[in-house]
């Protein structure tokens, strides 16, 4: 495929992220819907992984008395490692979004909306960016990770290494000896002088 026929492919493909403006704030309450599974290349992004070559958009503009309000969010199907055990772990990464478009712009968070056509393709190339540079998940909550010392993955089987960390700085506070070490009573529990 040549070249221009990509940008006209992907210039088409994006038309559906852009927002007659003028029609939808005649009314406040009214609302418009984009429900859109698009790839990631369009919005100029290199996917990092395997899995992530789409992005699936499920967007709400609602005209307020403020303005448009854009709620939803974008997901992006990931693959990659676990950071403690490296097992493959694939998920869904989620990017919720609500921002304010606002012609003349009161509100300091509002982004200002230029003319009657509403391009919603920057926030869901800044969305999908958050997305795919989403820090890499467990493959369970409860992940042991890889033994230090062998390498063992200790979610399928324990080994032997002593893997606990001694800093020499704090040898030192292995000699001391405390009250409670001794039997001295613990102030706390000591009933109270009669009085």
């Amino acid at each position: 495929m040549s070249p221009s026929a990509d940008s006209s492919r992907a210039a088409v493909a994006l038309r559906t992220l852009r927002v007659n403006t003028a029609e939808l704030l005649r009314q406040p309450g009214q609302r418009r819907g984009i429900t859109e599974c698009l790839e990631i290349a369009l919005f100029g992004i290199d996917a990092p992984d395997a899995d992530a070559r789409q992005v699936d958009i499920a967007l709400e503009c609602e005209s307020t008395l403020q303005g448009v309000r854009v709620t939803g969010s974008v997901e992006v199907a990931r693959s990659g490692e676990c950071r403690r055990c490296l097992a493959q772990v694939r998920w869904i990464e989620s990017v919720p979004t609500d921002e304010l478009y606002q012609r003349e712009v009161t509100d300091a968070d509002a982004i200002e909306i230029e003319t009657d056509a509403l391009d919603l393709a920057p926030l869901v190339r800044d969305l999908t960016a958050l997305a795919l540079a989403a820090e890499l998940p467990l493959c369970r909550p409860d992940c042991a990770g890889l033994c230090p010392i062998c390498g063992l993955d200790r979610n399928d089987a324990t080994c032997a290494c002593q893997t606990e960390i001694r800093d020499d700085r704090w040898a030192a506070l292995d000699q001391l000896v405390l009250d409670e070490d001794l039997g001295a009573p613990d102030p706390a529990e000591s009933p109270d002088p009669p009085g």
